[in-house]
């Protein structure tokens, strides 16, 4: 069977890193010690809430190996990514950009492959596993009974739409939905730091909730269509660019 475990570190897990230049003793320059920056990295999922410490000079790579014991994961099972986007496991963290923007994701690769390759029904299965272990008061029927797939077997919409959901796990964020994505009238407080790299080709909705924040990621996510927010009682809302349509509030 597919291993298909998913979680996600974010900094913070949503607040502002702490970000602090420290001494890096273990590592000498001809100049001397070398400064470096120690961050904390909020390990999400798999609970218990974790905290995994590195330095910016650390490879993309490195990092995922010790998230990955961090987390219980086998060893290069993992990925990491920022903003939907794949990591140079090569690269340093301060070279990626990460250290400036703090938001990383560590999924499964498997999960990651079954999407790019067009494996939707496999990896649908593996969020629906997810969801329903979050919201065991939403029968398995409902979850599947939204679902449509295209001819070539990629997500066509999902209609999730008076579920009685609570939560939703990180695995959602790796959705690609070719259609329309109902997530309204559920009792979703709070949507996972992986939202913004939700990808929607056609209507999202997620209207009637009691959200009264956002994740910091949420400004990402991309919806060719509308997005429909209203009846949840949030005061600020940030920039939406990869919204096409209309933002409904």
């Amino acid at each position: 069977g597919i291993n298909a475990e998913y979680g996600a570190i974010s900094m913070g897990n949503g607040s502002p890193c702490t970000v602090s230049d420290t001494v890096d003793l273990q590592r000498k320059s001809q100049g001397g010690p070398k400064l470096d920056r120690e961050l904390e990295i909020w390990l999400a999922a798999p609970p218990p809430r974790r905290m995994l410490t590195v330095t910016a000079h650390l490879t993309v790579g490195e990092v995922r190996c010790r998230a990955e014991e961090l987390a219980g994961y086998r060893r290069g099972s993992g990925i990491l990514m920022h903003r939907g986007q794949l990591l140079d496991e090569a690269m340093t963290l301060e070279a990626t950009g990460v250290v400036k923007d703090p938001e990383v994701e560590l999924g499964m690769k498997e999960l990651w492959v079954m999407w790019e390759q067009s494996g939707h029904q496999e990896a649908v299965e593996v969020v629906t596993r997810d969801l329903l272990l979050l919201n065991p008061r939403c029968p398995k029927e409902r979850c599947t009974n939204g679902l449509e797939f295209a001819p070539d077997g990629r997500l066509q919409s999902w209609n999730l739409s008076n579920s009685n959901l609570v939560a939703l796990p990180e695995s959602f964020g790796s959705l690609m939905v070719l259609g329309d994505l109902w997530l309204d009238v559920n009792k979703l407080s709070q949507l996972p730091e992986s939202f913004g790299s939700l990808k929607v080709g056609g209507d999202l909705y997620i209207c009637c909730n009691p959200l009264s924040t956002l994740p910091e990621s949420f400004g990402e996510v991309q919806v060719r269509g509308d997005l429909h927010m209203y009846g949840n009682p949030l005061w600020s809302w940030p920039e939406l660019p990869n919204v096409q349509g209309q933002v409904k509030k």
